[in-house]
């Protein structure tokens, strides 16, 4: 009879952890999967290269100075609430990053390039909305019986620095510079580091599923990002270390997430 139990269950589990890397799988591939659209038309190539830095210069998320500061503040507030464990901070964590996720998917992704017209980055987006969906559904399971690890602290600084996004625009090129209320509450690749952070120094209070779509798309854009800024654009290096915070926590979150799935 127990044998026969073994049988039934081992392939059960394994389908499982099958399932647990569907949706971040697809949620990576839909970033190349979904061509840029340019004045309704679509863009690959070398055209795109191009494309994405004139619409991340100037996106639509951006368009409202006046609510970046706030955007800024939230984030901080969420971080701060993770870090110490208030009530419900798991639910805020996710709840927050869902919410935000769809704004920055609709708008970061999004510009008005004026004569050349309006650009959609559209992989990037619909990758984003599939982990804002991720991270809804995980507000089911979340819960606040979580400990902190403090031996994974070390991740602190780099969210500190994609809090910060410390540069300024000179010329058309990326220098480092500091303006307090800059675009980072509503820029995935800042937003990321910081909750993807906060599901590493807090893995207990999480799905692993969760922590995996997170942490997955984290990669995925934070190699795409070092590739353009310093190899496309090497002008924009500074750009490139800005974004090392979004590789390196999304990694680290990307892996325990998969060894506690196994």
């Amino acid at each position: 009879m127990s044998q026969g139990n073994v049988a039934v269950t081992a392939p059960t589990i394994a389908d499982q952890g099958r399932r647990r890397w569907v949706i971040p799988l697809v949620a990576c591939l839909a970033v190349f999967a979904f061509p840029a659209i340019l004045n309704g038309a679509p863009v690959t190539g070398g055209a795109l290269t191009d494309l994405i830095p004139a619409v991340l210069f100037d996106p639509l998320a951006e368009s409202v100075p006046a609510l970046l500061p706030i955007a800024k503040l939230l984030l901080l507030s969420v971080a701060v609430a993770g870090l110490l464990g208030v009530r419900h901070h798991a639910r805020i964590i996710l709840g927050y990053y869902a919410a935000i996720l769809v704004v920055i998917a609709l708008t970061q992704n999004a510009a008005d390039l004026g004569d050349r017209g309006f650009a959609l980055i559209t992989g990037n987006a619909v990758g984003q909305l599939i982990v804002a969906t991720m991270a809804f559904i995980g507000l089911r399971s979340a819960t606040d019986n979580s400990t902190l690890r403090r031996g994974r602290l070390w991740v602190t600084p780099l969210m500190a620095l994609a809090w910060l996004y410390p540069f300024v625009l000179d010329d058309g090129v990326v220098r480092p510079g500091l303006d307090v209320f800059n675009g980072a509450g509503v820029t995935y690749c800042m937003v990321t580091p910081v909750i993807a952070g906060l599901l590493f120094l807090r893995p207990d209070g999480f799905a692993r599923t969760t922590g995996l779509a997170v942490g997955a798309l984290g990669v995925v854009f934070g190699l795409l990002n070092l590739t353009t800024w310093w190899v496309a654009h090497p002008e924009n290096w500074w750009m490139g270390v800005l974004h090392v915070p979004l590789f390196v926590v999304s990694l680290a979150l990307a892996v325990t997430s998969a060894r506690r799935a196994r």
